[in-house]
């Protein structure tokens, strides 16, 4: 049974921007919103970047939800120890 875990994003979050402190980054992630979703990754996680990228599958709720809340950018946590941290750059 999933659980939300509200703490834990939280967290997540705070020691990011920790981390980006220490080491000199000169930026900070403010947490605008999050939710949890009736998404399901398919094997190990390896489309739902696609899918959130493309809004497939249920997740144009999370590109609605952006620009609602005026975030900057997207992030998903999905149940696969394969994958740690996978995006896309410009």
């Amino acid at each position: 049974m999933y659980i939300f875990k509200q703490g834990l994003i939280n967290l997540a979050v705070g020691e990011t921007n920790v981390a980006f402190q220490d080491s000199g980054v000169l930026t900070r992630l403010n947490l605008v919103h999050c939710y949890r979703s009736s998404y399901i990754e398919a094997d190990d996680g390896s489309d739902s970047l696609y899918h959130l990228k493309r809004g497939e599958k249920g997740l144009d709720v999370a590109l609605r939800k952006r620009e609602n809340y005026g975030a900057d950018i997207v992030s998903m946590i999905i149940g696969s120890a394969k994958w740690c941290g996978w995006g896309f750059l410009g």
